[in-house]
């Protein structure tokens, strides 16, 4: 037995050592292969299964968090945390960058039709905070990371989605289809935009708290689950779909920190 088990493990060697080396590639490869394998023997008795015996419990826990993989909520967090990154910016004595003008001549038009009471002076402008100024510049550069990812893998995404035309569970309950992918006919259920959007933020917000990736990452599983749980997607639609946003996060991730840019969020000291 122990013999059998060396001899497993001598067999496996180049594998875990190509993983190690191409980490994306490789794990590509292997949710690539269970998603074939998912979808030859597993996607369609699971999604019945599912469908037809899910406790009530779960089918519950599933309705609560599958709308936390609505991508809106992230956007609207990102571009929220850039705009108080740059506010931060400008609070410190800093200039705004360029997408912030807007609310800033809005702020000042604000100030100036705000009359001063009389005999109170007017507030005096903030004191240059190099300190703080580089580090709310750093924020708003990792929530850029953030928009920048999700854009990129949910542009990816659709057009997978577009290209491959694949049925929704629904189909297969109401009238047996199943099989029939039909590129370009409006199906849209491979890969999951739910399972992509969820990774896709909460990735990006583990590399900028990374002491929160573990809580961070069993979320984005769950709700990712829960796209199986509400009978929207089969188990390859979803793993395909987080796949997706892991591995443009690693590819971008590695281009901002190769640019200099890194994206842990540094605390006030």
């Amino acid at each position: 037995m122990v013999q059998s088990l060396y001899d497993l493990g001598r067999r496996l060697a180049p594998l875990a050592a190509f993983t190690r080396a191409r980490p994306l590639l490789a794990w590509g490869l292997w949710a690539g292969g269970f998603s074939l394998l998912s979808f030859l023997v597993i996607d369609r008795p699971l999604a019945r299964l599912v469908h037809d015996e899910i406790p009530c419990c779960l089918l519950t826990a599933s309705q609560y968090l599958s709308p936390l993989g609505d991508a809106t909520i992230w956007y609207l967090l990102a571009v929220g945390g850039w705009l108080y990154s740059q506010h931060r910016v400008t609070a410190a004595g800093g200039h705004a960058a360029m997408g912030t003008m807007v609310s800033a001549r809005l702020a000042k038009w604000l100030d100036k039709a705000r009359p001063t009471p009389e005999g109170e002076e007017p507030p005096p402008p903030p004191e240059h905070d190099e300190a703080a100024i580089a580090r709310w510049r750093q924020h708003a550069r990792s929530w850029v990371f953030m928009l920048a990812n999700m854009l990129a893998a949910g542009i990816l995404l659709h057009v997978i989605k577009l290209t491959v035309g694949r049925p929704r569970p629904k189909h297969l309950i109401d009238d047996g289809t199943y099989f029939g992918f039909e590129p370009f006919s409006g199906f849209n259920s491979f890969p999951s935009g739910h399972s992509q959007a969820i990774f896709s933020a909460l990735i990006a917000l583990a590399f900028m708290v990374p002491k929160y990736t573990k809580w961070l990452m069993g979320l984005a599983v769950l709700v990712a689950l829960s796209r199986v749980g509400v009978s929207a997607h089969y188990l390859s639609d979803v793993v395909m779909g987080s796949y997706l946003a892991i591995a443009v996060a690693f590819a971008l991730k590695t281009r901002f920190e190769a640019a200099g840019v890194p994206l842990a969020l540094e605390r006030h000291g």
